[in-house]
């Protein structure tokens, strides 16, 4: 939990740090107490990932996953790193088990969602974000990747709907409403979100702002925020390679 308050809901890198160090403590104390927890690395693995220590993150996933039984947790954190990574057909295997082990957990149908998304099978991805929300309607997590794969899909008005049902100062509608502006052919009310977003969360959402930029075509202000996103380990960089957001940036060369 404590990863996960800095990963999402911290406002500055400060605060983000010091979740992420209570957040490692508390997970080294569990694994001290059983080594053979694999709920344990797969949080750790978590935790190195976000803060871009990747290594030693797919490290401890490799290990949670060869520990004997199965681990719903593990797992689900195992699959979407797979498919940061473009490795998509693993990362489908992996929730392949997931569902089968934990059918009813709506957390396992968003991650399906998130894979299925980075993979470019939004259709796929819409109905798996759908399922989700069925399953839990007050969880925020499904509401935003349906929001997204709507967009990335060209259905705008269903997005604006979507986006409209998150908090009105949640920085993944504020995006949404950003890119929204963007494809409407209004860049000063896009840049005007990405302002409220700066004012708000500072350095907290530099990825953010690189997948509004990257969507409004402005390429020379989208391409040095993953180096500064990096400088301040902000947790969207793994993302990266898999995010449908910056496909306008991939035949940049820088």
């Amino acid at each position: 939990l404590l990863g996960l308050l800095g990963a999402v809901h911290a406002l500055s890198r400060q605060e983000s740090d010091s979740y992420y160090r209570a957040a490692m403590e508390a997970v080294q104390r569990a694994l001290a107490i059983e080594p053979r927890l694999a709920h344990g690395y797969a949080t750790r693995g978590s935790l190195f990932k976000d803060n871009l220590e990747f290594r030693q993150a797919m490290a401890d996933m490799e290990r949670a996953d060869a520990f004997p039984g199965e681990d719903a947790h593990s797992l689900r954190i195992y699959g979407i790193m797979l498919a940061q990574a473009r490795r998509f057909d693993r990362a489908m295997h992996i929730f392949g088990r997931v569902k089968a082990i934990d059918p009813l957990n709506p957390v396992s149908v968003e991650g399906e969602s998130l894979v299925l998304a980075f993979a470019r099978r939004y259709k796929e991805a819409e109905a798996a974000s759908r399922r989700a929300l069925s399953l839990a309607p007050y969880r925020s997590q499904p509401r935003r990747l349906l929001a997204n794969v709507l967009l990335l899909q060209g259905k705008d008005a269903e997005a604006r709907a979507e986006y409209a049902k998150l908090e009105a100062n949640d920085y993944r509608r504020l995006l949404g409403e950003a890119l929204l502006a963007g494809r409407a052919g209004n860049r000063s009310e896009a840049l005007s979100k990405l302002k409220e977003m700066e004012q708000r969360y500072g350095d907290a959402a530099v990825y953010q702002y690189c997948q509004i930029y990257a969507q409004l075509g402005m390429a020379d202000e989208a391409i040095p925020a993953p180096r500064r996103a990096v400088a301040v380990r902000d947790p969207g960089v793994p993302h990266i390679q898999a995010d449908g957001f910056l496909d306008p940036l991939r035949k940049d060369p820088r």
